[in-house]
């Protein structure tokens, strides 16, 4: 029997991300705090999205807006960003249902606050000049394009996720959709006031069954 291809926990935003924390509860530890009471945590992790030159938050793992999950791997966990590769349109759409052509790369930057306010999202799509903010498809980066971070996690396992997001420009509001696994909605065209944060909790069960 072929070895089961592992899935991937998977977050897409049309705007920014800021901060989040992925929880797997299984059993009870005294090393990890769940953020949803009730909760009995075998291991945690929390991600703290901002500028490279940023330090992140006590407990949080710093992530820049260059860290790519193809080639991003610290220690047994691997993380990062889709489509922000030149060669990122040759993965599978079943990580997110999201794909992307040859020439369509996702440019992502950091803004937002500071500290956990700090953000990472959508500024372009490639190209110079009068087209940065355009891939060579015309398409607008900042309009069309997601914000899609993967974690690499087991197999017929539950996890809680709490993502909080934000307006890339802290002086203009924005309208958000967040979406989990293959476009599953946790909720669409949301507004988002300038420079505030909206965070949600929510719970995905990933399986090895891949859907037509």
């Amino acid at each position: 029997m072929k070895k089961q291809i592992k899935k991937l926990l998977c977050a897409a935003l049309s705007l920014t991300m800021v901060a989040g924390s992925i929880v797997l509860p299984t059993v009870a530890s005294a090393e990890y705090t769940p953020f949803v009471g009730g909760d009995t945590v075998l291991n945690e992790w929390k991600f703290d999205f901002g500028a490279a030159d940023s330090a992140p938050e006590a407990g949080y793992t710093l992530v820049t807006p260059d860290t790519n999950f193809v080639t991003n791997a610290a220690g047994e966990t691997q993380f990062g960003f889709l489509g922000i590769g030149e060669e990122d349109y040759k993965l599978t759409n079943r990580y997110d249902g999201w794909t992307t052509q040859k020439g369509q790369v996702i440019e992502l930057d950091a803004g937002g606050g500071t500290g956990l306010n700090d953000a990472i999202g959508v500024v372009g799509a490639g190209g110079t000049g009068e087209n940065a903010r355009k891939d060579i498809y015309g398409n607008q980066g900042d309009k069309y394009y997601p914000t899609r971070f993967a974690m690499k996690v087991q197999d017929e396992t539950y996890y809680r996720v709490r993502a909080t997001v934000t307006t890339l420009d802290p002086t203009k509001n924005a309208k958000v959709s967040l979406y989990t696994e293959r476009k599953h909605p946790i909720y669409t065209e949301k507004t988002v006031e300038a420079g505030t944060t909206d965070t949600v909790t929510f719970s995905v069960r990933v399986t090895p069954i891949y859907y037509e």
